[in-house]
């Protein structure tokens, strides 16, 4: 725990967090309790990143769902003889 910061510094930095970061912080905390059941049972659901999106709307933001991540991918394919 050499590099991690010490509960001073933590403290400072939490301090004077600006306000809509606190707000968007906040939302995603409340989105994330919503959906604890879920992420203990079967993880983070398809209803979880939609409403992680229109999060990611409000407070002006990128977002892309984690199953679009690695983008489009080619399909192996064998010529089909009739």
């Amino acid at each position: 725990m050499d590099n991690f910061p010490s509960k001073q510094e933590i403290f400072d930095a939490l301090a004077y967090v600006p306000a809509e970061i606190e707000v968007m912080y906040n939302d995603m905390n409340e989105l994330a309790k919503k959906h604890l059941e879920d992420f203990k049972t079967v993880g983070f659901t398809d209803k979880y990143y939609d409403e992680l999106a229109a999060l990611a709307e409000k407070h002006g933001v990128k977002y892309t769902n984690p199953k679009f991540v690695g983008g489009l991918r080619t399909v192996e394919t064998r010529p089909t003889v009739h």
